[in-house]
């Protein structure tokens, strides 16, 4: 609960509960939630058990995503800007899937499917790009590549279609046999399943808390520490600019990155050298940017004042409610369980 010593007008858009929760309890659950998510042992399938074990596994942990993915729906957060963010890790998804498979399959325990051969499919995608190149964009070859060159061939061997003779190139003189085993799948599912719990929980916690909050929550929590004459106030004002400048870099690379295409500069090409020198044409405003804004806010807290170590006032003071208890327990029982 924030009793505030000056009268501030309601937000009408933070409407969850999670704007209300003590900013200490905030950062104890982010560090809980890290643990339960880290807790899910992705070999669980290699192991034999029962159904009974399964539920007791999973249950908590379905409850707890479930329970997350609400919390973001109820901010109004858009799922399309969570898809987006989650889509840049298609390429690690695609190559855990490549190292999983295998020629060489066990009966009962493997996903078989057939592909076309190599070099079948290179010489195709060569003669498709230099054919269709202008009239096909570049983000079509992707998905075209997944339909005739995985999706057809795995539907025509589970048909049967090759016996049939009418297909070209159908035959299993041009097609291989892949295996993959059911347990790497499920890993590899978990795995994604990890990365985007943990983007959920930091989105709903930069979403949720602001960078004063950050820095009286660190307060509250490392206050044991004062005790040794751990540098606190010093600590806790890093970590919380740290969480201030993360979006400020962002908007400001939107706008370098915006700016700089405008003069022509070509992100896409494939040019190795010429990459490199457009991500120092990048990186070099962007550290020019930070240099000010730390120069620019450290200026502004000296003018107000601000001196590291010294007592000072506190605009919100923070009283741990029946809510935030709740919400504490919650979070401590999936964090024992996590243990188990």
């Amino acid at each position: 609960m924030i009793n505030s010593d000056l009268q501030q007008k309601p937000d009408l858009k933070k409407k969850s509960f999670l704007y209300s929760v003590n900013p200490a309890i905030k950062i104890i659950a982010i560090i809980a939630f890290f643990k339960i998510i880290f807790s899910l042992d992705v070999s669980f399938f290699s192991k034999e058990t029962n159904l009974l074990e399964k539920a007791l596994f999973f249950g908590p942990f379905v409850f707890l995503t479930l329970v997350l993915f609400f919390l973001l729906i109820h901010l109004n957060f858009s799922v399309v800007k969570m898809l987006k963010r989650i889509s840049h890790l298609k390429f690690l998804i695609v190559l855990s899937l490549i190292f999983h498979i295998s020629l060489k399959g066990e009966a009962g325990t493997d996903i078989s499917f057939q592909v076309w051969n190599v070099y079948l499919m290179l010489f195709s995608l060569g003669v498709f790009y230099f054919v269709f190149k202008k009239i096909f964009p570049k983000n079509i070859y992707p998905f075209l590549f997944v339909i005739f060159f995985l999706a057809m061939p795995f539907l025509i061997s589970h048909l049967d279609l090759w016996k049939t003779n009418k297909i070209p190139f159908i035959d299993e003189n041009y097609t291989v046999q892949l295996f993959l085993k059911k347990t790497d799948l499920l890993k590899i599912i978990l795995i994604f399943i990890r990365i985007l719990l943990i983007l959920t929980v930091i989105t709903l916690f930069n979403e949720t808390t602001s960078f004063m909050e950050i820095n009286d929550g660190l307060e509250i929590v490392l206050k044991p520490l004062k005790k040794l004459k751990f540098p606190l106030e010093f600590f806790s004002i890093m970590i919380s600019l740290i969480f201030m400048f993360i979006p400020f870099l962002m908007e400001e690379t939107k706008k370098i990155i915006k700016a700089q295409m405008s003069r022509g500069l070509d992100l896409y090409t494939k040019n190795l050298f010429k990459k490199i020198y457009n991500l120092l044409s990048l990186l070099i405003p962007i550290f020019v940017i930070s240099f000010q804004k730390s120069l620019v806010l450290a200026n502004a807290m000296e003018a107000r004042g601000y001196v590291l170590g010294e007592k000072r006032t506190k605009l919100n003071h923070y009283k741990m409610t029946k809510k935030d208890y709740l919400f504490l327990i919650t979070i401590l029982s999936f964090f024992i369980w996590s243990f188990f």
